[in-house]
C-alpha cells in the first residue's frame, strides 16, 4: 500500500502546512497526544462523529467544518502571504 510522505515544517510560530492531508495528520496527532476522543471532539465542535471519521479517512471537508475542529481543540489557523 502506497503511503504518501508528508512534508510540513515546524516554525517558531507554528506549523506550515501545504494540504488538507497534512492538516489532518496534525489534528489527529494532537488529539492522540491530548487524549481527546472522537465523541468529545464531535460534541465540542458540533460536528457528527461520521464527519470526523470521513475526515480521518481522507474525505474533503468544508472550511467551516475544519475551523470548527480547530476551534474545539483550541488551535489557531493563520493565513499568511
Amino acid at each position: 500500500k502506497y503511503v504518501q510522505k508528508l512534508s510540513f515544517k515546524k516554525t517558531s510560530s507554528g506549523i506550515s502546512l501545504n494540504n488538507l492531508a497534512q492538516a489532518k495528520t496534525v489534528i489527529f496527532d494532537y488529539m492522540k497526544e491530548n487524549k481527546v476522543t472522537f465523541n468529545e471532539l464531535a460534541k465540542k465542535s458540533g460536528l457528527t462523529a461520521m464527519t470526523l471519521n470521513n475526515f480521518r479517512a481522507g474525505a474533503d471537508m468544508r472550511l467551516s467544518s475544519f475551523l470548527k475542529i480547530t476551534q474545539a481543540l483550541g488551535l489557531k489557523v493563520i493565513i499568511q502571504r
